[in-house]
C-alpha cells in the first residue's frame, strides 16, 4: 500500500541523527486538522497485569512469498536466515487476507477479525446512510480506518453484545506504552509515530528516494526504544513501504525491491544489538511479515468508463448528483467493491438475483453479471446473497456458492458449485479437497490448511465473511493477471490469488519452537501475542486461532448441524410445511444418519441456548441505539456520525440471530421425533 507517510529526517539508514535534504518543515493548519483524532464516548479498558515481554512487529510491505525467497536464496538476507530460520519459527505459508490490501490486513493483525467482521472491507468504502465514499488513502480519511472499526464477534458474544468493546491490542494493553509507527490501524496506541505524515511521503514522490521512507520509519523505531527503559513500547506495530512502492514502481521481483530487503536485513542486525544493549533481547518477540503479496501488472481496466457505456449511472465525483444507480469503490489495485442501488436505497442486497435487473440510462434493465464478465480485464464477480453467503460467477458461466454458519463460535462454510457449468475457483482438481467439496459446511481451521497452497488460498472463509457486518459492496470484482484499476503500475495487489495471497511470515522469541511452521493467517497473530502478553482474551471475541497450539479434528456433529441449517432456511418452517415426512425421508436421511440423531440435537440445544441469549442482549443494544435516535435526553452509547450505521448492523444480527433459532426449533423437532420415520411422533408434526 501507498499512504501519506512521514517521520524524522536522517542521514543514513543505521546513523539516526542530522538531515540529507532541506525538505518543507512547515505543516499547515488544514493539513493538520484533517488528521485530528476525533475521540468520541471512548472506552477504557484498566491497566492490565501482563507478562514482562515486548512484541514488535514488522510489516515489509508488498513482499510476496517468491520474492522474498529469491532474496534469501541469493544470500541478500544473512541477518534473517540466521534470526528465524535457525533460531526461530519459519511458516512455510504464511497468508494475506482477501481484499488483499493494507487496510484490511493491518487491521486484522491488531485486531484478530476477518475484514467482514471489523467493519474495514476494502481501502475504500461507500457509507450507504451517508452516501459518502470513505477513503482510508486520503488526507481526510486517512485516521478513519480507525473510527470505523468495530467487532463483530464481540457483537455475537452474548456475554457483550457491543461493537465497541475495547478489544485490539493496543486497547487490551492501555496503561502499557504501545507504539504504532507507520501503521495506518493504530486504534488505542499509546504513542502514533509519526503524529503528522508529511516527510517519507515527500521522500517518496518529491525527492524519488523511496528507500528512505523505511529508514526514517527505522529513525522512529531507535527512538523509541533507545528512550526510558520504562517506556519502550511493550507492542509495536511498525509498516515498512519502501517495498511496495518499489514493487508498484518497479515490480514485484525487481532490483528495488530486493534492495529493499537487504536494507531491512542489515538494520534488524542493528535492531538485535539495540535489544540486547538495553537488555530486552531475551524478553523480546520479534514477527516480521508482509500485509500482502503483489503481482506483475502494466494494463488498466477502465471500469467506471466501460460500465457508463453501458448506460450505468455510476456515482460521479460531483456531490450534486444524485441520480447514480452504482457504487465503484475502484482504488489503484486489482479488487473492487461495488454498491448497486435497489428499492430506492443503497442497503445491502439480500438476494444475488437482484444485479440480474438493473437499470440503464436509457429505461433499459440489464444483468450487471454478463455486462461486467464480458469485460475483457474481468476475473471473477463475487456477489452477495445474504449476509453469510455469496455466489461466485468466473468466465465461461463458471458458478459456486458459499455459505457459512456458526455453531458454538466456531464458523463452517461450503463450497458448491454448479457441476455442468463448472468450478470457478479450481477447488475440485486439488486432491486433497475432494472430502471438503461434499456441499456441505467445513470447518474454518479445515479450509485454511487445505487451501493455503492452492492458486486461491483460504478464499472461501473470506467471502463467507467479507459481507457480514454489511460495509462492504454489493458485489467484490477481481481482474485478470496483468491488469488493474485507476492507474497503471509495474505492481499490484487487492487479489485472491496465489502470488498476492502468499507472504513471508516469521516469528523469534522467548517461547517460540525453533523449526518450519505450517500456515498462519493475520489473524492468527492476534490470539498468539494475548497469549505472550498473559492476557486473557475469550476466543468467541476474535477470528484466530493460534497455529501452534494442538487443534481437535474437525466437529463432524457441528458439521452436520451446520448442514441441516442449510438444508432448513431453504425451505418454510415446519409449522408451514406440507409433506413434513416426506421432507425428512428425502432430504434429512440422506444428509443425516438417525444414530446421530441425538448428538447432533444436544448441540442444536445448546446453541439454541446461546442465541436465544444473544437475541436479547442484541435487541437490548438496539433500542438503547433506538432511544439515542429519537430523545435528545437518552444517554449516547455510540458516536452520533455512526448511530445510523450501527443500529444497521445490529437490526441485521438481531433478524439473522432470530430467523437462526426459528431453523434450530424446527431441528431439534426433526431430530426429536423422526429417528423413524414411521413414528407416531414424527407422523404427528
Amino acid at each position: 500500500m501507498t499512504i501519506f507517510i512521514t517521520a524524522t529526517v536522517v542521514a543514513s539508514p543505521y546513523s539516526f541523527a542530522g538531515t540529507r535534504h532541506s525538505e518543507q518543515r512547515h505543516v499547515n493548519d488544514a493539513f493538520k486538522k484533517d488528521f485530528g483524532r476525533k475521540v468520541y464516548l471512548e472506552k477504557k479498558l484498566p491497566k492490565a497485569s501482563i507478562e514482562d515481554v515486548y512484541v514488535i512487529h514488522f510489516i515489509i510491505d508488498g513482499v510476496n512469498l517468491e520474492t522474498f525467497n529469491q532474496a534469501l536464496a541469493g544470500g541478500r538476507l544473512p541477518n534473517i536466515r540466521r534470526m528465524f530460520f535457525e533460531e526461530g519459527a519459519v511458516f512455510k505459508s504464511g497468508l494475506s487476507l482477501f481484499p488483499s490490501t493494507s487496510s484490511t490486513v493491518y487491521q486484522s493483525y491488531a485486531t484478530g477479525l476477518w475484514p467482514g467482521h471489523a467493519g474495514i472491507p476494502h481501502i475504500q468504502r461507500f457509507d450507504r446512510n451517508r452516501l459518502k465514499l470513505v477513503d482510508y488513502l486520503t488526507v481526510s480519511d486517512y485516521d478513519t480506518i480507525n473510527s470505523d472499526q468495530i467487532n463483530l464477534r464481540t457483537l455475537m458474544n452474548p456475554k457483550i453484545a457491543d461493537l465497541n468493546t475495547p478489544s485490539n491490542i493496543f486497547e487490551l494493553l492501555s496503561g502499557h506504552p504501545t507504539a504504532a509507527v507507520y501503521s495506518p490501524f493504530n486504534k488505542g496506541a499509546a504513542k502514533i509515530a509519526p503524529s503528522v505524515p508529511l516527510r517519507a511521503f515527500w521522500a517518496a514522490y518529491i525527492s524519488g528516494d523511496e528507500a528512505r521512507v523505511d529508514q526514517l520509519a527505522f529513525a522512529e523505531i531507535n527512538k523509541l526504544y533507545g528512550d526510558n527503559l520504562e517506556d519502550i513500547p511493550r507492542y509495536s506495530l511498525v509498516g515498512l513501504y519502501s517495498s511496495d512502492i518499489n514493487g508498484h514502481r518497479y515490480g514485484p521481483a525487481s532490483k528495488e525491491v530486493f534492495e529493499i530487503l537487504t536494507q531491512f536485513d542489515l538494520y534488524l542486525a542493528e535492531f538485535e544489538k539495540l535489544l540486547a544493549k538495553r537488555g530486552i533481547h531475551e524478553k523480546t518477540y520479534i514477527v516480521v511479515s508482509a500485509d500482502h503479496g503483489m503481482h506483475s501488472t502494466g494494463k488498466l481496466f477502465r471500469l467506471r468508463k466501460a460500465l457508463e457505456a453501458k448506460g450505468i449511472h455510476v456515482k460521479p465525483n460531483n456531490p450534486k448528483d444524485k441520480g447514480y444507480t452504482l457504487v465503484a469503490a475502484d482504488r489503484g489495485v486489482s479488487s473492487t467493491h461495488l454498491y448497486v442501488k435497489h428499492n430506492d436505497g443503497f442497503s445491502p442486497i439480500q438476494n444475488a438475483s437482484i444485479i440480474e435487473k438493473h437499470p440503464t440510462l436509457w429505461g433499459e434493465k440489464i444483468d450487471l453479471k454478463d455486462i461486467i464478465l464480458k469485460m475483457d480485464a474481468s476475473e471473477l464477480l463475487i456477489v452477495r446473497n445474504g449476509d453469510r453467503k455469496a455466489r461466485i460467477f468466473g468466465r465461461e458461466g463458471k458458478t459456486a456458492d458459499v455459505e457459512c454458519y456458526t455453531v458454538n463460535y466456531v464458523d463452517y462454510c461450503s463450497y458448491n458449485f454448479d457441476e455442468l457449468l463448472g468450478d470457478p475457483l479450481g477447488y475440485s482438481s486439488a486432491e486433497n479437497l475432494r472430502q471438503f467439496l461434499d456441499k456441505e459446511p467445513h470447518s474454518t481451521f479445515e479450509w485454511r490448511a487445505k487451501t493455503a497452497e492452492l492458486e486461491y488460498p483460504d478464499l472461501i472463509m473470506a467471502i463467507g465473511t467479507m459481507f457480514e457486518d454489511g460495509r462492504a459492496g454489493d458485489m467484490f470484482l477481481t481482474v485478470r493477471d496483468g491488469y488493474g484499476f485507476k492507474k497503471i503500475k509495474a505492481g499490484g495487489h487487492g487479489g485472491p490469488k496465489i502470488e498476492d495471497m502468499r507472504t513471508p511470515f516469521m516469528i523469534r522469541g522467548p517461547k517460540i519452537p525453533r523449526g518450519e511452521a505450517c500456515v498462519i493467517r493475520p489473524v492468527d497473530l492476534f490470539p498468539m501475542m494475548t497469549k505472550w502478553f498473559g492476557i486473557d482474551v475469550p476466543s468467541k471475541n476474535h477470528d484466530g486461532v493460534d497455529p501452534f497450539a494442538k487443534h481437535e479434528p474437525e466437529d463432524k456433529i457441528a458439521v452436520k448441524l451446520s448442514a441441516l441449517e442449510s438444508l432448513l432456511e431453504k425451505y418454510p418452517p415446519i409449522s408451514k410445511m406440507i409433506g413434513v415426512q416426506d421432507f425428512v425421508l428425502t432430504k434429512v436421511y440422506p444428509l443425516i444418519d438417525p444414530k446421530d440423531f441425538d448428538a447432533i440435537a444436544k448441540k442444536a440445544w445448546d446453541e439454541l441456548g446461546r442465541r436465544h441469549e444473544l437475541s436479547k442482549k442484541l435487541k437490548a443494544a438496539l433500542d438503547n441505539m433506538n432511544k439515542q435516535k429519537l430523545r435528545d435526553d437518552a444517554p449516547k452509547v455510540v458516536d452520533p456520525d455512526y448511530l445510523d450505521d450501527h443500529i444497521s448492523i445490529v437490526s441485521r444480527a438481531l433478524e439473522r440471530t432470530r430467523a437462526g433459532m426459528v431453523e434450530l426449533e424446527d431441528i431439534l423437532i426433526i431430530l426429536k421425533s423422526c429417528k423413524s420415520i414411521d413414528s407416531v411422533a414424527c407422523q404427528g408434526i
